[in-house]
């Protein structure tokens, strides 16, 4: 690149042109800090590459460099390459986001949801028989790709939401670049979002847990009852290690939220934390969830129907499975707090043992769950 191509302003890298002391900063969106990550580097170079072409061009057909309000118009109006798709932009966009990731400032589960949004338009793509290019996407367009993931994809509401969400933020993102202008509203795509179905353990069906035998099934059973008593997500859960107990406490901060919780142990907390030396990193998730499926239904003891309320569009119908079918990471996490409710736990209390941030989300759980009085009865099994 040539001497002053690129310049750092306020903390964030430009595009430099000037003409007869007139001059004109192109914003690349790209911070400072983050010049020197390869997918950002190659962002500045494709831009630089383009505002090169439009001088070159000007000066070979006038003999003369553009003035600033030329090429200013130019990258505007070249700012979307004619040969890029829709999933050209997303690539661009994951890289970016991935790059965040790695710095920290983003977490893994946000990029999950992206990469889900790329396979949900790749499939749209394939249905419609059209590679999508940004101009493609116009609000007709998304209430197509809402459809899509309603009717094709057999989406609940919240998931179809999560997917519009994140779509949403890539577009804001490539606004940012000035690869598009919304012409739309995008508010006015809307979808109707309900409360799930709360999947728990009963009082009984957790006694009877602690009490069987799990032979093959142990390790998996005690990472199950470690998160029924301690509330932690499967991602926390398995990040424990001993420097984050304090006072008989286990004191970190969410990967999720970032948000410090503090989890008293009790004896069966701390005899299994001891058990696998303060490291219960024994499965991935999706490892976990199908040996906790397969546990459930061998061990006899969640023998009972759930009835699983869904909506995809304005319908709403019911599900009907057997409680095993249904046991995953998060039931732990559900059945802490419905005993913690029915023991009598103050929400203040189990919202800075589970780290929520939000009273209204714990009161889902309060018409159904009715306090009682046994607060040291959970936290002394």
């Amino acid at each position: 690149m040539k001497d002053k191509e690129v310049v750092q302003l306020h903390g964030k890298v430009f595009l430099y042109y000037s003409n007869k002391g007139l001059v004109f900063r192109y914003p690349t969106g790209i911070s400072s800090k983050d010049q020197s990550v390869p997918e950002n580097q190659n962002i500045i170079n494709s831009l630089v590459k383009k505002l090169r072409d439009i001088i070159y061009t000007f000066k070979l057909e006038n003999g003369v460099n553009p003035t600033r309000d030329y090429v200013r118009s130019k990258m505007k109006d070249e700012s979307l390459p004619n040969n890029a798709t829709l999933q050209d932009f997303l690539k661009e966009f994951l890289g970016f986001k991935n790059t965040e990731v790695k710095h920290g400032n983003l977490k893994p589960q946000s990029l999950t949801d992206y990469t889900n949004l790329r396979g949900s338009l790749q499939e749209f793509e394939k249905i419609i028989k059209k590679k999508l290019q940004l101009t493609d996407v116009t609000e007709d367009m998304v209430n197509r790709f809402k459809t899509h993931l309603t009717t094709k994809r057999l989406l609940n509401n919240n998931s179809v939401k999560k997917r519009l969400k994140s779509f949403k933020i890539f577009l804001n993102y490539c606004e940012s670049k000035k690869y598009l202008k919304l012409n739309f509203d995008y508010s006015r795509i809307k979808i109707k979002t309900y409360d799930p179905t709360i999947v728990t353990l009963t009082e009984d069906e957790f006694q009877k847990l602690k009490a069987w035998d799990a032979g093959k099934y142990q390790k998996v059973k005690d990472l199950f009852i470690f998160g029924i008593l301690t509330s932690l997500r499967y991602s926390d859960l398995v990040s424990v290690r001993e420097h984050h107990i304090m006072n008989d406490n286990i004191v970190k901060k969410s990967e999720k939220t970032d948000i410090q919780q503090i989890i008293p142990l009790n004896r069966i907390s701390r005899e299994i934390l001891e058990r696998y030396n303060y490291n219960l990193q024994l499965y991935t998730t999706q490892t976990y969830n199908r040996l906790l499926k397969r546990m459930g239904q061998e061990s006899g003891i969640f023998s009972g129907e759930v009835v699983l309320i869904e909506q995809r569009g304005n319908q709403r119908s019911e599900v009907r499975k057997q409680k095993w079918e249904c046991l995953e990471s998060h039931t732990a996490r559900r059945t802490f707090i419905t005993r913690a409710i029915t023991k009598g736990i103050p929400l203040n209390v189990i919202m800075g043992i589970t780290g929520h941030t939000r009273i209204e989300t714990l009161t889902r759980y309060m018409d159904k769950y009715t306090p009682t009085n046994g607060y040291r009865e959970l936290l002394e099994e």
